[in-house]
């Protein structure tokens, strides 16, 4: 792997064997941390390709000028600012007045920084609303419009044109547009502007996206062989992040087929790849998988254990999801050692707090649990109230028209006393997997 910039580097990036994008992206990671070596390469290089008086637009280095990159040190100031600024101002703005901003914006300077930027915003709006996150895509596009006519080829966009289609296809995923996610990814996999991608990262990143869109459609087999390609490359790249990731998406997999001791190894190796280097939110994520599969396995001391070694990682950002997620797998816990109050007192904590926040699909999937759990005592008439508050989450924005049909299922059982421990299973395990795809109907 390229740790440092060398004349013969950027020889192949001008002579068109590499996307001018594996530049950039190896640039503005590592100067940016003042890297003297690479910063002193990159300065000689584009002084012997850009004579004095002389604007030849076959180089790479007049495209750089062109987009504001010789004398980095002195400009990555100035272009993080201006990012950051034009993001704060969309952020601003209800979504229908963004685009006009942008191209404001873009008029008056553009920026190779901003498109990155309005990726990263439309991957973290992906956790709240994917509808948001594809609007923050279009505006990615659009600047990437604006880097063509500065002058990048299609070719040196390769990378970032390639990222935010897969990223499209991705939100369109967690829309629950499935058939419009493969399609999209279909036509990825087609482009011939795949071929110029260079950054391994990025085509083990397109691996476990596709994956994800497998395991929405039930086709874990496909998901599965997906990881185990996006690992072997991340393992080829020594990105311990990326191996551990995968580990765990392939433990979700495994869960999801029903194999809780090969969710368990493949965690165990996720958090054994990841110890020693930190990433401490990731860690905690397969960790609190760790300990859902140890209770799938009816391990609740083991998973005990794993939640009392992490509460504080679960109470120290002040997160009401990490706190919900405490709350629920401790109510999971509490019940498999039979310390009843304690269960009760946590689902419920857990699913009010769910309800609170309009998250419906976690509210649906811990009421079922606590359904799940009253029965187990012997206690049926106390599913009755569960079934009676159902309304708050079937006008949730997360949950698709085939997910209440289940649901209601759930609720007509309970309230005629007809609700059997083998139905609310078979419920339990529809919702897990029906998240996202809302054409799948419970059959009952």
């Amino acid at each position: 792997m390229l740790r440092h910039l060398t004349p013969s580097f950027l020889h192949q990036i001008d002579g068109r064997r590499f996307p001018v994008v594996a530049l950039l992206r190896l640039v503005f990671d590592h100067l940016r941390r003042d890297c003297e070596r690479c910063l002193a390469t990159f300065e000689g290089l584009a002084r012997r390709l850009l004579p004095r008086g002389r604007r030849c637009s076959e180089t790479l280095a007049f495209r750089l000028d062109r987009l504001g990159l010789i004398e980095l040190r002195r400009r990555r100031p100035d272009l993080d600012r201006q990012a950051d600024e034009t993001l704060a101002v969309l952020r601003s703005l209800p979504a229908s007045r963004r685009r006009a901003a942008l191209r404001t914006a873009t008029r008056r300077r553009v920026n190779p920084l901003l498109a990155g930027r309005l990726l990263e915003e439309a991957r973290s709006a992906l956790r709240r609303s994917p509808e948001d996150a594809l609007g923050w895509l279009e505006l990615a596009e659009e600047a990437c419009g604006w880097l063509a006519v500065a002058g990048l080829a299609p070719a040196d966009l390769a990378d970032l044109l390639v990222r935010l289609r897969a990223e499209r296809a991705n939100a369109l995923r967690v829309a629950g547009e499935l058939q419009a996610a493969d399609a999209h990814f279909a036509g990825l996999i087609a482009d011939p502007l795949l071929g110029q991608v260079a950054d391994g990262r990025l085509r083990a990143h397109l691996l476990s996206l596709e994956a994800s869109l497998r395991q929405d459609q039930r086709r874990f087999g496909e998901a599965a062989r997906l990881l185990g390609q996006a690992e072997r490359r991340y393992r080829r790249l020594g990105d311990v992040e990326g191996i551990a990731k995968t580990l765990m998406k392939r433990a979700i997999v495994a869960r999801l087929q029903g194999t809780p001791e090969t969710t368990v190894e493949l965690l165990r190796q996720a958090a054994a790849e990841l110890r020693p280097q930190g990433f401490p939110r990731l860690d905690l994520s397969i960790q609190h998988n760790l300990a859902l599969a140890l209770c799938d396995l009816r391990e609740h001391a083991a998973a005990a254990e794993i939640v009392e070694e992490n509460r504080p990682r679960y109470l120290a950002a002040g997160d009401p999801e990490a706190e919900g997620l405490l709350a629920w797998i401790e109510g999971r816990i509490a019940w498999g050692l039979g310390n009843d109050e304690r269960a009760e007192q946590r689902l419920l904590q857990a699913r009010n707090g769910y309800v609170t926040r309009r998250q419906g699909y976690s509210a649906a999937l811990v009421t079922l649990e606590l359904a799940a759990f009253y029965l187990d005592r012997g206690r049926p008439r106390e599913v009755k109230p569960l079934a009676e508050q159902m309304v708050p989450i079937f006008h949730a924005q997360d949950v698709h028209r085939e997910l209440i049909a289940a649901l209601m299922v759930f609720q007509q059982a309970a309230l005629a006393d007809r609700l059997t421990a083998e139905l609310l299973a078979r419920l339990r395990r529809y919702c897990l997997l029906a998240k996202n795809d809302p054409r799948f109907r419970f059959e009952h």
